[in-house]
């Protein structure tokens, strides 16, 4: 590793010496793995591609792209090549994609990757935008580079010989979206700070890595995605809105494949919490786990504690929770812990975080009405220094809180095209200046402001003068008369949002500009404001520049308790008398139902704006999964963003078809008619006795499953025999007329029990349910020895359905007093009546053969 001078040295190390590579996770029993050799050659085709396209060393290439397989294709494509890769957050708000167009004006020949779906997204809302015309004509759509990834004889693209100062990409993810910066971060740098994180917390051979950070957020990308190739270790991938929606699936994995280091902001761990179930995490062990890269916002030592309490009974040790300090400038990381050491509290009376001042530290066992609690996240990474400086430049002693000052080789030489932020940041002797505030204890950082007032909300950095931006296109709100600024509450354990308003006139009178305000803020840049409150003046210094800290002071000592108890009384008033429109049909009542829960509102209009209700993105997550479950394939996570009324919603539900398909069983030869047979519907019966199926659902009891989970997955082991195959997918009937996909996997089971267990989760909790009527409409395609299989219990089948107009082979039992009664019935000009034969007598004596071990004590 130490002999790497670029990233290209690091892939191409790596993918001619390692067999790991990256697991993309999409649920619970769905993975896909990627050798990084795979990797590599994966990206050399797409590089192929773009090249082609006209696209050179040095030139920038913007990806907005949301498909982790598909960005980590096209990322690598471009080092590989000496392209600039860009990456940009795909957005679904105005502020997200108005970002987008003040990226592309910063770079000087951009050419930009998207989706064809993600580009007309765009344009519609976007098309007045004089910067849109050029980004068309310099468009490159993923569909292409998609099939050149996958394409065996795709020819490779050239590899470019790169130096170690060139630029290897550059990091805009969390700038502000008003004046944009962007960080250039060189191979130098890079190769640079992933031998420091490596180094850092010791990886080596046996350890792993998972991450459901975007790959887009410079820690997504480099401190996990980078890290783990770096060291060649294997790297389990969740998307970040599959996490969103379900938390729990994090911890989960990292049992599952005993991951060794993972990370989360404080967000994501308040959204575990609030959907943790123990129940579910009976089986976990998060005993390997022993680095928890925690940084990205201000580290809450209370809320690490809950959740290091929480997981404690599942093996997780308190030495996991890793607290740093790191920022784009620096690569990702600056400052790190001893591995192995618990997380270290240092509580300091709050009066006297003064720049330049001396810190007092509280020592006394209880709570201090003063006391501002921080965490001690370490010391700086190798070949990385720091200190800490007063307002003049001046180096001060520990304990004196200053600006956090970093030099070494993995800070950024500057910011793209703009060598006036460059100038700003950087110090005469040549240390860059993050504008972070904190102090030194016995040679350890401890962190007590934030940079430039950026708040941070659900794991996001919000800059308050891009939301006083968006203010101040709201009629009555004039320029410099708004300020947004945080303050913390202990209770909610986050930041409060207040925005501030110049207003002389009488509250009554402000009370709508307030509501408006907060809907706006809402609809335009997904915020939900929390309090909206006038003054008399907006308070500034001497040269004009906000003191946005002065208005969370006052607000902090109370200052605004009467005005905010008076002013929500006419917010209600004003809510209140809004017509409140009924839903028309099912689908508008199901959402307004789901709305009504996730918001704990009552009073809903099927015109409202979800976000002006106060939905941000958890709540979106949390809508979107419970839609996809009632609707499968016709919601996707950026729907609210565009459709964020019910209506709206509901309109889209009903007009979009989702398309259905089957994975059919590979029979062999010998089980299929001749061509040509017109042969037609054939049923066979068999009889399986009374104390046959009672051992059989004893021995299901004991497994804590059902008589149907046992027979399904027998029937679904006998298919795996008759195909020589490790795994098949069978079609259950779950209720009604409606069928779930269950996949037995026998290479990745090690007893009956546990292959017990995953059937009983597959068909307790499916991922979809397909109805008959969507089985109906299903585009099928005949393969010679494909057949389509479905097995079910007569209990659960309600009605008349004519199976046999979409399966080719259907099984199912029925119980009466004296056993089972077992039929197969099946299409004769698929299938041969003689195989069928053997086929049901051979499920039976499978059965019997069960039923007998079980009689014995035997599994």
């Amino acid at each position: 590793m130490g002999q790497d001078k670029t990233l290209i040295d690091t892939l191409q190390r790596v993918q001619e010496h390692a067999e790991t590579g990256v697991m993309l996770i999409n649920g619970s029993h769905d993975e896909t793995s990627i050798r990084y050799r795979d990797l590599y050659t994966r990206a050399r085709r797409v590089l192929h591609v773009l090249q082609k396209k006209g696209l050179r060393p040095r030139q920038e290439l913007v990806l907005q792209v949301q498909e982790e397989q598909v960005f980590l294709d096209v990322f690598w494509a471009c080092v590989l090549g000496g392209i600039v890769p860009v990456p940009s957050t795909v957005g679904t708000t105005a502020e997200h994609r108005l970002k987008l167009v003040q990226i592309w004006n910063v770079l000087q020949q951009p050419m930009l990757v998207t989706t064809a779906d993600g580009w007309q997204h765009f344009v519609a809302h976007m098309d007045k935008q004089p910067a849109v015309r050029e980004m068309e004509s310099r468009l490159i759509y993923t569909d292409e580079l998609v099939r050149a990834a996958a394409l065996p004889d795709a020819p490779l693209g050239d590899l470019y010989e790169a130096t170690p100062e060139e630029i290897a990409f550059i990091q805009f993810s969390s700038g502000s979206t008003g004046d944009p910066k962007g960080v250039v971060l060189t191979h130098a740098n890079v190769v640079s700070n992933l031998a420091a994180i490596v180094a850092g917390v010791r990886a080596g051979a046996g350890d792993s890595v998972l991450s459901w950070m975007p790959l887009t957020h410079d820690m997504g990308l480099i401190g996990m995605h980078l890290m783990a190739l770096y060291a060649s270790l294997p790297f389990y991938l969740i998307p970040t809105p599959l996490f969103v929606r379900r938390p729990a699936l994090w911890l989960a994995k990292i049992s599952e494949h005993r991951v060794t280091l993972t990370s989360s902001p404080n967000f994501g761990y308040k959204l575990f919490l609030t959907t943790f179930k123990p129940a579910r995490a009976a089986e976990w062990d998060l005993s390997a786990l022993r680095v928890i890269f925690n940084g990205a916002e201000p580290i809450s030592y209370e809320l690490c504690n809950r959740f290091l309490d929480d997981l404690a009974p599942y093996g997780l040790r308190r030495t996991a929770m890793f607290p740093v300090y790191g920022l784009a400038e620096a690569t990702v990381g600056a400052v790190f812990p001893a591995p192995g050491e618990e997380m270290r509290q240092v509580r300091v009376d709050r009066r006297t975080l003064v720049l330049g001042g001396r810190v007092e530290e509280v020592t006394e066992p209880e709570s201090h009405m003063y006391e501002s609690s921080f965490v001690d996240v370490g010391t700086p990474i190798r070949e990385l220094e720091l200190r800490i400086c007063g307002e003049a430049g001046e180096v001060l002693d520990e304990m004196h809180v200053g600006y956090i000052q970093i030099c070494g080789a993995s800070v950024t030489p500057g910011y793209y095209n703009n060598p006036e932020a460059t100038e700003l940041v950087r110090t005469a002797d040549g240390w860059l200046n993050t504008g972070d505030l904190g102090f030194l204890r016995e040679g350890r950082l401890v962190v007590t402001g934030r940079a430039k007032d950026i708040l941070f909300v659900n794991g996001q950095n919000i800059y308050p003068h891009d939301v006083e931006r968006v203010a101040e296109g709201i009629e009555g709100i004039e320029l410099g008369k708004v300020a947004v600024t945080g303050v913390f509450d202990p209770t909610l354990q986050r930041d409060l949002i207040l925005l501030f308003v110049a207003f002389k006139h009488h509250l009554r009178e402000f009370a709508p500009l307030a509501l408006q305000l907060k809907r706006y803020i809402a609809r335009l840049v997904g915020l939900q404001l929390d309090h909206v409150l006038p003054v008399r003046a907006i308070p500034k210094t001497t040269s004009g520049k906000v003191q946005r800290y002065k208005l969370g002071e006052q607000f902090q000592s109370g200052e605004f308790d009467m005005t905010l108890a008076d002013l929500q009384v006419y917010m209600q008033e004003l809510e209140a008398a809004v017509q409140v429109i009924p839903p028309r049909n099912e689908v508008e009542a199901t959402i307004l139902g789901l709305w009504q829960e996730v918001l704990e509102q009552e009073s809903i209009s099927v015109e409202d704006n979800f976000f002006e209700l106060g939905g941000k993105s958890t709540l979106v997550a949390q809508i979107v999964g419970q839609l996809e479950a009632l609707y499968p394939q016709r919601v996707q996570i950026s729907d609210p963003y565009s459709l964020p009324t019910i209506r709206q919603m509901a309109d889209h539900i009903l007009a979009t078809p989702r398309a259905v398909t089957l994975k059919p069983v590979q029979f062999p030869q010998a089980y299929l008619a001749p061509p040509h047979e017109v042969g037609g519907i054939e049923t066979l019966h068999a009889r399986v006795p009374a104390p046959i199926v009672e051992l059989l659902r004893q021995l299901a009891s004991e497994m804590q499953g059902s008589l149907l989970d046992l027979l399904a997955l027998v029937f679904a082991n006998l298919l795996t025999q008759v195909t020589a195959k490790a795994s098949v997918q069978l079609s259950v009937v779950i209720e009604d007329d409606q069928v779930a996909a269950l996949e037995l996997d026998l290479s990745a089971v090690e007893s009956l029990s546990d292959a017990l267990h995953h059937v009983r989760e597959q068909l307790a909790t499916p991922r979809e349910l397909i109805a008959f009527s969507e089985l109906l409409g299903m585009a099928r395609r005949e393969e010679e020895q494909g057949i389509l299989t479905c097995f079910f219990h007569r209990e659960t089948r309600v009605g008349h359905v004519e199976w046999l107009q979409v399966f080719d082979l259907v099984c199912w039992v029925e119980e009466f007093e004296d056993g089972l009664r077992l039929a197969c019935q099946f299409a004769g000009r698929r299938l041969r009546a003689a195989k069928m034969k053997e086929l049901l007598t051979l499920y039976v004596k499978l059965l019997l053969h069960l039923a007998g071990k079980s009689s014995s004590g035997r599994e």
